[in-house]
C-alpha cells in the first residue's frame, strides 16, 4: 500500500503534463480539417476522418471548460490570466458572436468563431495550476520540437519527390524560386507553398536562436541550413521578410548593439555589390519580384471592381466580386478549414507592385467595412462575401467583427509589445531556460507581427492563430511572475 501512494503524486504529475499536450495537439491536428456533417454521411473512410478532425478543437475546448469550473469550485481563481493580450483577443472572438448576425450564413459563421475561441479556452486551462511557467515551458517546447520535425518531414518530401536533389547539386538553383503555387499542384492541393515556407521559416527561428545559445552548434547549424534551403526553394517571400525581421531581432537581443551594427553594415556592403555585379539576379527576379511565375492566390483580376451594396434596414447584401475560376493548370478545392483553401487562380505579369493581388481585395474589404463598420460580418466573412481570403490581419478583423471587434484585436498586438519591453528590461531576474524562451519569444512575435500586413495572422482560426496565442499568454504570465518576484523581493 505504501509504494501505491508513493506512486499516486508522480501519476498525477504524468498526467498533469500528458493533458496539457494531448489538448493542444488536438488543436493543430484540426488545421486543414473537413467538414463536421461528413461524419454523419462520409463519402468514404478519408472524408469521415477529416470530419472527426473538424470537431477536435470543441472536444478539446469542452474538457478545458470542465477542467477550469472545476478549478474555480475549488476556489483557485486564476484572473490574471483573463486580463491581458490573449483576453483582448477573445473579446474578439466574442464580437464575432453577434456579428454573425449580419453574416450571409450564420452557421458558418457561428463554427468559425467558436473554432476561433477553442485556442484561449484550451490555453487558460493548461495554465491555471500552481506552475503555469513551467507548463508553459513545456508546450513550447513541445511546439517548436513538432514544427521542426515538420519542417524536416518537408525538407525529405521536397528531396524525394520535388527534385530538390538536383538543385543541391547545382546551388544556383536556390535562387530560381519554384513557381508560386509549385507544392500545391505537386501534392494534389494537400500542401501550398506559403504554408511550407512558414514551417521552414519557423525552424529556422529557433534554429537560429539555438546557435546564439552556445549548445550543440553544429546541430543547429544544420537545422537552419536545411530551413533556409527550403523556405528559399518556396518563394514565400511574405515569410522571407518576416524571418529577416525575428533573426535580427534575436541577434540584437543576443549580440546586442555591436553584433547588430555589424549585420547591417555587412547588408550594406553585400547588396550594394549583388547590384552592381549583377550576381544571380534570378533570386531578386523570381523570388520576390516574381517575374514569369504562375500566381494561384491572387483572387481579383486588376480590371475587377467590387460592387458593394450599402447595408439595408434588413440583412446587409454585399455584390460579391466575380473571380476568374480555377483553370485546368490548378485543382480547385471544396470549402473547408480556410488555412486549406487557395484562393481563385489569376495570372499577373507583375506580381510584386499589387502584392500578388493583395491589393485588389484590401479595396474591396474596405467597400464591406464602409458597408458594415460596427460588427462588420461575422467570422469567414470574407469568404462568404468575397469568396476569397483578406490576407491582411486587421482588414480581416474589421470585415469580420468591424470596429467593436477591431480594436481590442488591435490593443492585443499593442499590449503584447508593451509588456515584452518590460520583460526584456528584466531580463536578468528570470531563470536561464526562461531567458532563452523570451527571446525566441520575441522572436516569434516579430515574424507574426510583420506577417500580419500581408496575411491574416490572428484574424481567423489557423496556425499563425495558435502560434499568437501561445505568444501572448507567455508574455503574460512571464510579465506576471516579475512583478510577483518584485512584491516579494
Amino acid at each position: 500500500m505504501d509504494s501505491l501512494r508513493a506512486l499516486k503524486p508522480g501519476l498525477g504529475q504524468l498526467i498533469a503534463s500528458f493533458v496539457p499536450i494531448v489538448l493542444w495537439t488536438a488543436l493543430w491536428l484540426s488545421i486543414g480539417g473537413g467538414n463536421a456533417r461528413d461524419i454523419i454521411h462520409p463519402a468514404g473512410p478519408l472524408d469521415f476522418l477529416h470530419g472527426l478532425r473538424a470537431i477536435f478543437p470543441f472536444a478539446a475546448a469542452s474538457l478545458a471548460m470542465v477542467f477550469i469550473v472545476a478549478q474555480i469550485s475549488r476556489q483557485r481563481p486564476q484572473r490574471m490570466l483573463f486580463v491581458g493580450p490573449l483576453g483582448l483577443v477573445a473579446v474578439y472572438g466574442l464580437v464575432g458572436v453577434f456579428a454573425a448576425l449580419n453574416s450571409p450564413d450564420g452557421s458558418v459563421a457561428i463554427f468559425w468563431t467558436a473554432a476561433y475561441l477553442t485556442v484561449p479556452l484550451v490555453l487558460w486551462s493548461v495554465t491555471w495550476g500552481a506552475d503555469p511557467l513551467g507548463q508553459l515551458y513545456r508546450l513550447i517546447n513541445f511546439t517548436w520540437v513538432a514544427i521542426i520535425l515538420a519542417a524536416g518531414t518537408l525538407f525529405a518530401i521536397a528531396l524525394i519527390y520535388m527534385d530538390l536533389g538536383n538543385v543541391i547539386q547545382n546551388p544556383a538553383g536556390f535562387f530560381r524560386c519554384e513557381p508560386t503555387g509549385h507544392w500545391y499542384t505537386q501534392t494534389s492541393g494537400v500542401l501550398r507553398s506559403t504554408g511550407v515556407g512558414r514551417y521552414a521559416a519557423l525552424a529556422a527561428i529557433f534554429a537560429f536562436s539555438g546557435i546564439w545559445q552556445g549548445k550543440s552548434r553544429c546541430l543547429w547549424s544544420i537545422v537552419l541550413l536545411v530551413a533556409l534551403m527550403l523556405l528559399i526553394t518556396t518563394g514565400a517571400r511574405t515569410s522571407m521578410i518576416a524571418l529577416f525581421a525575428a533573426l535580427g531581432l534575436v541577434t540584437l537581443l543576443y549580440g546586442g548593439k555591436k553584433a547588430a551594427a555589424l549585420g547591417v553594415l555587412a547588408l550594406m556592403i553585400l547588396v550594394p555589390i549583388h547590384f552592381l555585379t549583377n550576381i544571380d539576379r534570378s533570386f531578386l527576379d523570381s523570388c520576390f519580384l516574381h517575374k514569369g511565375n504562375v500566381v494561384l492566390e491572387n483572387p481579383m483580376p486588376e480590371d475587377q471592381t467590387p460592387q458593394v451594396q450599402p447595408p439595408t434596414s434588413q440583412t446587409p447584401q454585399v455584390q460579391p466580386p466575380i473571380v476568374q475560376p480555377p483553370t485546368s493548370q490548378t485543382p480547385a478545392t471544396a470549402p473547408g478549414n480556410p488555412e486549406s483553401q487557395p484562393d481563385a487562380t489569376v495570372i499577373y505579369a507583375n506580381t510584386f507592385v499589387n502584392l500578388s493581388g493583395r491589393t485588389r481585395v484590401w479595396e474591396a474589404g474596405l467597400e464591406l467595412f464602409k458597408a458594415s463598420p460596427y460588427l462588420g460580418y461575422g467570422f469567414h466573412g470574407d469568404r462568404l462575401k468575397l469568396g476569397t481570403h483578406m490576407h491582411n490581419a486587421y482588414l480581416h478583423a474589421l470585415v469580420q467583427t468591424g470596429l467593436i471587434g477591431a480594436i481590442p484585436f488591435l490593443a492585443a498586438f499593442a499590449l503584447a509589445w508593451l509588456w515584452l519591453l518590460k520583460v526584456l528590461r528584466n531580463l536578468s531576474s528570470l531563470p536561464d531556460v526562461h531567458k532563452h524562451l523570451v527571446i525566441q519569444m520575441a522572436a516569434l512575435l516579430a515574424f507574426l507581427t510583420v506577417r500580419t500586413v500581408p496575411e491574416s495572422t490572428g484574424a481567423f482560426f489557423g496556425v499563425d492563430w495558435l502560434l499568437l496565442a501561445l505568444v501572448f499568454l507567455y508574455l503574460q504570465v512571464v510579465s506576471h511572475t516579475i512583478s510577483q518576484t518584485k512584491r516579494n523581493a
